[in-house]
């Protein structure tokens, strides 16, 4: 992925430790990856919806006038924007990786300051929606001149609160699961072992 990525493996903590006793009932990891590779780019897209990054913070308190120039408008462009429809997963056995390979994923993530590369200044348009008496809605469009812009950054990606609660549902599914197989197993070997001896 060349915008932006996390990857996490489950090495620490209860996770690791839930991961760990998957692995030794022999059970092949990569589909306990796969699936939660899944809950990371859904835990992501959520944060698209509710323009909140992975501890929380609100993404519109990060630019003051954003609600002003942009009312109802959602921040990245919301759940069905680019840079959310690119959000993918790759697992392997032992991690997974969650990001886009957008160029300015990385820039949305951890912020930026774009400057003019060919000319003395950014030129770009900004528009405000005015109200009018009777509910209808203009934009009135700006023509910007700056010699550089900031922005903020607005982490998309992370291991917050919700992510970790979603892997940890998921192990622990997958490590259920591979138990009641492992017993299924063990009570099969039993009742074969009986009828051969009989």
């Amino acid at each position: 992925m060349t915008g932006s990525s996390i990857q996490i493996a489950l090495h620490e903590g209860a996770l690791g430790g839930a991961f760990r006793r998957l692995q030794k009932l022999g059970a092949d990891t990569r589909p306990t990856m796969q699936a939660i590779g899944a809950a990371l780019v859904q835990t992501t897209l959520d944060r698209f919806r509710t323009m909140k990054g992975p501890e929380g913070t609100d993404w519109r308190d990060v630019i003051e006038d954003y609600r002003n120039l942009h009312p109802g408008r959602p921040i990245l462009g919301g759940e069905g924007g680019k840079l959310a429809s690119s959000i993918n997963y790759q697992a392997t056995p032992h991690s997974v990786r969650v990001g886009s390979n957008r160029v300015y994923a990385a820039a949305q993530q951890f912020g930026a300051v774009i400057r003019p590369v060919n000319a003395p200044a950014l030129a770009f348009f900004l528009g405000r929606i005015k109200l009018g008496k009777r509910g209808g809605r203009s934009v009135e469009k700006y023509l910007v001149f700056a010699k550089k812009v900031t922005l903020p950054a607005r982490p998309y990606l992370g291991f917050g609160p919700k992510d970790r609660a979603a892997v940890m549902e998921v192990v622990q599914r997958e490590l259920a699961d591979a138990l009641n197989a492992q017993k299924a197993f063990q009570s099969g070997e039993r009742l074969g072992t009986r009828r051969l001896l009989s």
